[in-house]
This record gives structure tokens, C-alpha cells and sequence, in this order.
């Protein structure tokens, strides 16, 4: 059989409490502890004594990442630890970032939501090279506005100190 270790207990929390963040809710009704199947159990057994008195919504959304956790294959487990241990190295400033952004594209309509989609997927079949040169790009690109919004501020100020010497 195949036991949870603590570390893997730990993925799967982190699993859970980002789908609780970003999954949708498809039942209204609460579900009794007893009603869930045993991998269910399995994985949210963390959960267990504070089950009943959970909202409804957050059962179904940690319901919801435990199926997708159950339903990953052993490379998508290891993808989904990655992106963990990943997110762990982040500073908080950082992780602050991601959240506005991904809250961000959650505002997006639907089609420019699924406009992004289809490119990240098109960059990620990308030969690695050719990510990289992508990626450097639009970080030079970047620096370039970042550069040009800063001497814009910078001339804003300086007009504005003017007006306030001459009186205006």
C-alpha cells in the first residue's frame, strides 16, 4: 500500500488549501465525513475533526483537490510538489505578486482568459531554448518601460517643483 509520508501529508495540504483559493463550488449541499470514499478520507484526513463544522463551500472545494489530487499520476504529483517547493522559496512580497496577479486574470473576461491560456500553452511546448530567448526579451522590454515610466516621473516632479519656484 502506498502510505503518506509527512512530507507528502504536507503537499497535499498545500494542494488543498490552494484549490480551496481557486476551485470552483459544484454542490450546495454538505457532505457528512462518513459519506466521503475512503481515498477521500485518505487525503483530508487533516480535516477529519473539524469536517462537520466546515462551510459547505470549503468541504466542496477540498473535496474537489483531493479528487484532482487523487486522480494525478505519480509525474503530475511530482509537477504539483515542484510548484510547491517553488512557491515556498518565494518571499512574501513575491507571493503577494502572484496572488494580485492571478486575482488579476480572474477578473479577465473569458475569451482574453482563454486567449492567455492557449499562448502559455503554445510557449510551453517551446523548445527551452527558444523559452529563454522569449523570456529574456520581455524582461529587457520590461526594464525598458520600467526605465521610461521612471524618467516620466522623474520630469512630472521636476515640472512640478518649477511651478511651485515660479509661483504658480
Amino acid at each position: 500500500m502506498n502510505r503518506l509520508t509527512p512530507i507528502k501529508l504536507l503537499y497535499i495540504s498545500f494542494l488543498t488549501m490552494f484549490l480551496t483559493l481557486v476551485a470552483p463550488i459544484n454542490s450546495a449541499m454538505a457532505v457528512d465525513w462518513s459519506e466521503l470514499n475512503k481515498a477521500e478520507r485518505t487525503v483530508l484526513e487533516q480535516f477529519a475533526d473539524k469536517w462537520q463544522q466546515m462551510p459547505q463551500e470549503k468541504q466542496e472545494k477540498l473535496r474537489l483537490g483531493a479528487n484532482r489530487w487523487i486522480a494525478m499520476d505519480s509525474d503530475k504529483r511530482k509537477q504539483v510538489v515542484q510548484k510547491f517547493e517553488r512557491w515556498q522559496q518565494l518571499k512574501p512580497q513575491q507571493k503577494n505578486q502572484l496572488k494580485q496577479q492571478f486575482n488579476k486574470f480572474k477578473r479577465m473576461p473569458n475569451a482574453k482568459q482563454q486567449k492567455l491560456r492557449d499562448a502559455h500553452s503554445k510557449f510551453q511546448q517551446m523548445p527551452k531554448d527558444k523559452q529563454r530567448q522569449l523570456m529574456d526579451k520581455f524582461q529587457q522590454n520590461s526594464r525598458k518601460k520600467a526605465d521610461a515610466k521612471a524618467k516620466d516621473a522623474a520630469r512630472k516632479a521636476a515640472q512640478k517643483a518649477n511651478k511651485k519656484k515660479r509661483g504658480r
